[in-house]
């Protein structure tokens, strides 16, 4: 008697999948990855785009922010999103969602209601993120979740950056620029197909969980808004401050290059350091680097190029290190059963810093210059210092 083969299995689904968690955390950092290439090329177009608009600081800066909230809606809701579309389901929506934009933001004139285009990718980037990161740490072994988020923000910002300096070699107009972003996007969930096992288990969440990590571990989530402030804040409107003082389109670009590079440069040996020495030593070291190279970077305008270059990069780069660490410092104290509910509030605390920084910090160089850029993120990454020294204990949160 004939008997029918059995339907195929999606990855990860099959009883004799191998279990491989170290090639899953390279998939998963790679779906990300990709996935940020649209992220970076469309981040970078705002403000060249929105440059000779008048108040074009708090514009860029509205833009900016209008991505941030939507990316905090899209932490808040993604659980729910999962629980109802499933996990593929809802990476492909995500991914739809800002090519979507993309497409749109190159066939509307650039203005104020790039705000709507850009909090729609905002919060598809929010749901895909927050899944996405709770795979990962679901799959890292514990004693490599340190070097896992390392390895993701470095590969991130690495694809990233290629996104930013396509503008050196294309018109910010160019459709080939947004087509690219698109695709990008598009990418992610084709990666994230071969995982070998499927995403955690993702309920509703319950709002009252979103105090936890601020409650359970208040450096992770300084440390994590703080990132948020700082890395949306010197992406976004270190290109008007370049405009402002003369700089060229490629001088800039190459600037915000250098900022991703060196992020990728200082991501995995800091991330290295911080398993052998503790996690809040090396945000100290982070935060005090930010303050005083704001100091110096004011002046790298008058520089020549290859120094301007490096002393702007170290200091927007350094910064990207902050996330991977209060990832892994809150990963360290949660229970495995709270890691998922965890790190979606991780990434609402980011949300909100990123939100909030970005308009604010745009609202201080309209007022007293675009270098008050600088000025403002050397402030706030030096406030973070004393609450480091308190809360000192290697140990504690």
């Amino acid at each position: 008697m004939h008997r029918a083969d059995p339907p195929p299995q999606p990855p990860g689904h099959g009883v004799a999948a191998a279990d491989r968690p170290l090639v899953d955390v390279a998939l998963i950092v790679g779906t990300i990855a990709a996935y940020q290439l649209g992220t970076g090329i469309l981040s970078a177009l705002v403000p060249f785009r929105l440059g000779g608009t008048d108040a074009a600081a708090a514009l860029t800066g509205f833009v900016s922010s209008a991505y941030s909230v939507g990316f905090l809606g899209g932490c808040l809701v993604g659980p729910w999103l999962v629980a109802t579309l499933g996990p593929r389901r809802l990476m492909a929506a995500s991914a739809g969602a800002p090519a979507f934009v993309a497409r749109a933001q190159w066939a509307t004139p650039a203005g104020p209601s790039w705000a709507g285009l850009r909090a729609i990718a905002g919060f598809a980037s929010g749901a895909y993120l927050t899944l996405a990161e709770a795979w990962l740490a679901d799959r890292a072994p514990a004693r490599h979740r340190g070097a896992a988020f390392s390895a993701y923000l470095t590969m991130s910002r690495m694809v990233f950056a290629i996104g930013q300096i396509s503008l050196a070699f294309a018109e910010t107009t160019a459709f080939a620029l947004f087509a690219l972003a698109a695709m990008g996007y598009c990418a992610g969930p084709l990666v994230a197909a071969q995982v070998s096992r499927p995403p955690p288990p993702m309920g509703q969440r319950h709002f009252g969980s979103l105090a936890e990590v601020p409650l359970r571990a208040p450096v992770a989530a300084l440390a994590a808004a703080l990132h948020g402030s700082t890395t949306v804040s010197s992406v976004s409107l270190l290109p008007l401050w370049g405009l402002d003082h003369g700089l060229t389109v490629p001088a800039i670009a190459a600037m915000l290059m250098a900022i991703q590079l060196s992020g990728i440069a200082f991501q995995v040996p800091l991330g290295i350091l911080s398993d052998r020495v503790g996690r809040k030593a090396v945000m100290a070291v982070v935060c005090a680097s930010v303050a005083a190279l704001s100091i110096v970077a004011p002046a790298a305008s008058g520089w020549p190029a290859a120094l301007a270059v490096a002393v702007v990069g170290a200091w927007g780069g350094i910064a990207f290190v902050l996330y991977s660490l209060s990832a892994a410092l809150m990963n360290d104290i949660a229970r495995p059963d709270q890691r998922v509910a965890w790190s979606g509030s991780l990434l609402v605390v980011w949300g909100t810093g990123a939100s909030i920084g970005p308009f604010a910090t745009s609202l201080a160089m309209d007022a007293w210059g675009t270098g008050a850029l600088f000025a403002v993120l050397g402030l706030t990454n030096a406030a973070l210092l004393p609450v480091l020294a308190i809360r000192r204990s290697p140990a504690g949160p």
